[in-house]
């Protein structure tokens, strides 16, 4: 009972959820069939963890059926036969709080409705009241253009039913327009999703995105296109997407882009601006930008309120770890200590003390209080922490400082044997951080022995400046330019 596919599901609700389903299980209207009600309390006791040794389906049938003797098969049949029921019925209710949520879908539903029955004055109210508050907090997405269209296509049809064929033919064009915005965003945000692909390895199929742009001429597709036309500030953001992404050794793209971007900023919601400011960042960081025209891009997010797709939304623990090692890498220490106070609380629960501890352990090490930064990674529960791999990096930079040799050494074969056998980490990952890790132990040998050859030091500098991780390779080229001057 415990690993059911009802109880894997139950166990996802947050406590607002759980008492929704209560409710919707036990309305008539939801449950067309057995009542459920009985069953859900007898394993509502159990919930958030559900891992009770009483959780089983002996118990269950004795608190249902008191007054019945649990009769092994037959018994199990019956709970496996509610359980199955009401694992339903609680997939109907993640349809219902999904449709809660998608206020546009609700009203096409209802206009769609109204045109059936021929409501056509209630119709026109609505669609009226639509127009007027539509629901942009998704604006400039695929999505967004993609529920226009729908909106576009249901008055075209209800149109048609009244034979307005002029008001039909100009919804009609509409709604092709939003579908053909939809489809030119999808192929022009398309080449910077293939920079993903080709991060993790993975091989791009042929596809009609790809084939959209090879016949549309995406360089002078603009040119063509009004400049008053409603769509014109959403396509030029896009294409200059993708004419940044196809042209990634021409910065002038991204900076032209950058511009663009605060400039429509209002033309997109906020999800969509967190999206385009994190399209950004990924170029900034394929393209060795470095740590300060990252933190630019950063704060931004956070002074212009994009920094997370939703406000109810947790801080992204990514982001989050990149602003930690871009600031202190470019000293922005005041600057970090404040952001760490101002926004560790709307990281994950699960995630908040290590991520915190993790980022003063970076912003000692940014202060050159190597002591103290080593002593925030040792309280860092590493069973729990996602960046493990950061934080042997950070720890072996801390080893080097310190002068401690031979624990450095043990670390970096324990690093480069860890790289040599786990999946969680892209081949581009492996290649980068297991060069730092050599180059590491280079720099320790150089410092431990006393001698320095400039033959050394230039192999080694040439090195690092190849690892396709700026940060790491910046702070290999400072300690190799360190030692050249000793």
């Amino acid at each position: 009972m415990t690993d059911s596919k009802l109880i894997n599901l139950l166990k996802t609700l947050s406590e607002d959820e759980f008492k929704q389903l209560e409710k919707f299980i036990g309305s008539p209207f939801y449950n067309k069939g057995r009542d459920l009600l009985p069953f859900f309390k007898s394993i509502k006791s159990f919930y958030p963890d559900f891992n009770d040794k009483y959780l089983s389906n002996e118990f269950i049938f004795g608190k249902l059926f008191p007054c019945k003797k649990y009769n092994g098969i037959r018994s199990d049949n019956l709970i496996r036969t509610l359980s199955s029921h009401l694992f339903r019925i609680s997939k109907d209710f993640l349809i219902h709080l999904e449709l809660e949520e998608q206020t546009s879908k609700k009203k096409y539903f209802l206009l769609n409705q109204l045109r059936k029955r021929k409501l056509y004055k209630e119709f026109d109210k609505e669609y009226s009241e639509i127009s007027k508050n539509f629901d942009d907090s998704g604006k400039g997405s695929v999505g967004f253009f993609i529920d226009r269209y729908f909106l576009t296509a249901v008055h075209r049809d209800c149109s048609l039913n009244r034979d307005d064929f002029s008001s039909s033919f100009e919804f009609s064009l509409q709604t092709g327009e939003n579908i053909a915005a939809a489809a030119l965003i999808s192929a022009f945000k398309f080449e910077d999703e293939k920079n993903l692909a080709a991060a993790y390895g993975i091989p791009v199929r042929d596809n009609l995105l790809d084939l959209i742009l090879k016949n549309l001429d995406p360089i002078n597709f603009m040119s063509g296109v009004n400049t008053d036309h409603e769509h014109f500030p959403y396509l030029q953001i896009f294409q200059g997407i993708y004419m940044m992404n196809s042209h990634k050794e021409n910065t002038t793209y991204y900076f032209n882009l950058k511009k663009l971007l605060k400039k429509h900023s209002s033309y997109f919601g906020q999800p969509e601006n967190y999206v385009l400011w994190n399209t950004m960042l990924t170029y900034c960081g394929v393209n060795k930008l470095g740590s300060k025209e990252a933190f630019e891009l950063q704060k931004y997010m956070l002074e212009n309120g994009v920094y997370k797709p939703m406000n109810s939304e947790n801080f992204h623990i990514v982001l989050f770890r990149n602003i930690v090692l871009d600031s202190s890498f470019i000293g922005e220490y005041q600057w970090l200590e404040k952001f760490i106070e101002k926004y560790s609380a709307e990281l994950h629960e699960h995630h908040r003390d290590n991520m915190k501890i993790f980022s003063m352990a970076y912003l000692s090490f940014s202060r050159n209080d190597f002591g103290k930064s080593l002593e925030y990674i040792l309280r860092i529960k590493y069973n729990l922490f996602l960046f493990k791999l950061d934080v042997k990096i950070l720890q072996l930079k801390i080893y080097y400082e310190l002068g401690y040799i031979e624990e450095g050494l043990s670390l970096v074969s324990a690093t480069l044997n860890y790289l040599s056998n786990t999946k969680e980490v892209s081949s581009l990952g492996k290649e980068a951080i297991g060069t730092f890790a050599k180059c590491v132990r280079d720099l320790i040998r150089i410092k431990s022995e006393g001698i320095v050859k400039d033959e050394d030091l230039y192999k080694l500098k040439i090195t690092a400046e190849k690892i396709s991780y700026k940060g790491l390779a910046d702070w290999l080229t400072e300690k190799v330019g360190q030692l050249k001057r000793a």
